[in-house]
């Protein structure tokens, strides 16, 4: 408990970011609140079909999936909300399955896994399965990015940080034998860390188990992912990391897909407009058919204008007898 204006305020320490978490990465576009309840429900899901159904071990509360047999089908679906509903009251935020601590960056969530959830099998699942139906899953999320260690962001802790998460899949005797690998390195709000002296740490401890491997820009077999944000380092390895667009969701949908084609609005270019209209006579009368019979039109607006304002008279027969008109440009007499 710290002291703040007169107000006593408890720290939620457990709620940042640290050494030692495991977890999933997740970017979005400004809409962190939407894409958190997104990103939840993806999550469950796919971790259901893995581990089970999430169990919440609360006081008092047994298993909150369990249905037990009552008198009506009414009573069984309300005592299993009363008791999931009780579970989740009573069950600290520790105790779940998945839960959101600050990362220390904008757009970019940080879901922390529990114990016996392995966030690199729950995110390959996922992709996996977008990417054999094609069916959209999310809106607002957009990449899943799983972290098996967290640490301190320095030149030392990451050295080590890299032999501990690198160990299973490129040492022995976890790896026997060769293979291919690159390094995926981005920072946010840090400017200490030198890019290439990370890079450099995290290459040299891939080859440290008595194998040695090589490295791939293209298409390496396996990606390190080394992801700095303010004082932490998140680091893990991936499989198909190129194979599922770099752990983007939407980018999966899209990949094979041709676009349509926008409509185009036909334009006439403005040279043949032109010479349509020098080609046609002033005042020059069009053809219209009606029933059948050709009717000489009148002459268009433009045209008669354009005759009385060439003479400064007109000319009118009246009963075979010409008579000249005072054009209207000329003054009344008073």
């Amino acid at each position: 408990m710290i002291v703040f204006g007169g107000c006593f305020v408890q720290r939620a320490l457990s709620r940042e970011l640290g050494a030692g978490a495991r977890g999933i990465l997740v970017t979005c576009n400004f809409q962190e609140r939407q894409c958190l309840a997104e990103s939840y429900n993806l999550l469950n899901e796919y971790a259901s079909r893995l581990y089970g159904p999430e169990k919440f071990d609360a006081a008092g509360a047994a298993d909150a999936n369990s249905e037990e047999e009552s008198g009506s089908e009414e009573e069984d679906i309300g005592a299993a909300l009363g008791k999931e509903v009780a579970a989740l009251k009573n069950t600290k935020p520790g105790q779940r399955r998945f839960q959101d601590i600050k990362s220390g960056a904008k757009n970019v969530l940080f879901i922390r896994c529990s114990k016996e959830v392995d966030p690199c099998r729950v995110v390959h699942s996922m992709l996996d399965d977008v990417s054999a139906t094609k069916k959209a899953k999310a809106r607002f999320a957009l990449r899943f990015l799983p972290v098996t260690d967290t640490a301190y962001a320095s030149e030392a802790s990451i050295a080590e940080q890299a032999k501990r998460v690198l160990a299973p899949h490129f040492h022995k005797p976890a790896c026997q034998a060769e293979t291919t690998f690159s390094v995926v390195y981005k920072c946010r709000n840090n400017g200490e860390v030198s890019r290439d002296a990370v890079i450099k740490e995290v290459a040299e401890a891939a080859s440290l188990g008595g194998v040695t491997h090589k490295v791939d820009l293209t298409s390496p077999k396996l990606v390190i992912v080394v992801e700095i944000i303010k004082t932490m380092c998140c680091m893990s390895v991936v499989d198909d990391f190129y194979k599922f667009k770099k752990y983007n969701i939407h980018s999966i949908l899209t990949d094979g897909r041709a676009e349509e084609p926008k409509p185009v609005k036909a334009v006439m270019p403005a040279a043949s407009v032109r010479a349509d209209r020098e080609q046609e006579p002033s005042g020059a009368t069009t053809q219209s058919t009606v029933d059948g019979k050709e009717e000489e039109a009148k002459p268009s607006a433009g045209s008669m204008k354009t005759e009385e304002h060439s003479s400064a008279t007109a000319q009118s027969t009246v009963d075979g007898k010409a008579e000249a008109k005072p054009s209207e440009t000329e003054d009344k007499p008073s």
